[in-house]
């Protein structure tokens, strides 16, 4: 007997917080860290592989073990994305991808930092609204095409 496996989304972005972007010199850029994952109309966010339903097998004595099936994901879906019967999910406006750990997927075009925006987070750049909930640290930078809101402070950042 096989188990079915569950139904997974699979993102066509790199997700999570990168360590940082090479350049063409071929050093490493610490303050681009890829935490927005910024997107266009139209792109491809990933795709949801539906549950498989698995295989019966046999014991000994020839009787059928039943199949267990996979479990269906349980994902739900912003504004900002639509899914086609093919399970492809594309962004339907411009803005930054916002995945839940629960499972929410949107397009968002105003965004909420919750932290510093530092060499943890690294440079933070919205096609849109962005509001940092915490300070711009030195050296680092807060940008957006939108209204930009730093609740803490600018101490040597942009």
């Amino acid at each position: 007997m096989v188990s079915g496996a569950d139904g997974v989304f699979v993102p066509s972005l790199e997700m999570g917080i990168q360590p940082g972007r090479l350049r063409p010199d071929g050093s490493i850029d610490f303050h681009d860290r890829d935490l927005l994952k910024h997107v266009v109309a139209g792109d491809v966010l990933g795709t949801l592989c539906p549950p498989t339903m698995g295989l019966p097998g046999r014991r000994v004595d020839g009787r059928e073990i039943p199949a267990v099936a996979g479990r269906p994901l349980r994902m739900t879906f912003g504004r900002g994305v639509a899914v086609s019967p093919e399970g492809q999910v594309r962004a339907v406006r411009a803005g930054v991808v916002a995945l839940t750990p629960t499972g929410n997927l949107d397009v968002e075009d105003h965004h909420v930092h919750p932290a510093d925006v530092d060499l943890h987070s690294g440079d933070v750049r919205m096609e849109g609204s962005l509001v940092v909930q915490g300070s711009v640290e030195a050296g680092l930078e807060a940008r957006a095409t939108g209204d930009l809101e730093i609740l803490g402070q600018v101490d040597g950042g942009r």
